[in-house]
């Protein structure tokens, strides 16, 4: 077991505010990548490259 295992999120959500850019999105990365399900929020909705980030995709997919 490695000491990332202890810190495991699988079957936990996490909020995330600021998620579409930034520390935000670097946040929800992690967590994500950790095992949690993610709920990003954005106030601005900005699309800088070309992408919606309320889209639901898997970590590292497409």
């Amino acid at each position: 077991m490695t000491i990332l295992d202890k810190f495991r999120l699988d079957g936990k959500v996490a909020i995330v505010t600021g998620a579409s850019t930034g520390l935000g999105q670097g946040m929800a990365i992690g967590l994500a990548e950790a095992g949690a399900d993610i709920v990003g929020v954005s106030e601005g909705g900005r699309k800088e490259d070309g992408r919606q980030f309320h889209e639901p995709s898997p970590v590292g997919g497409a």
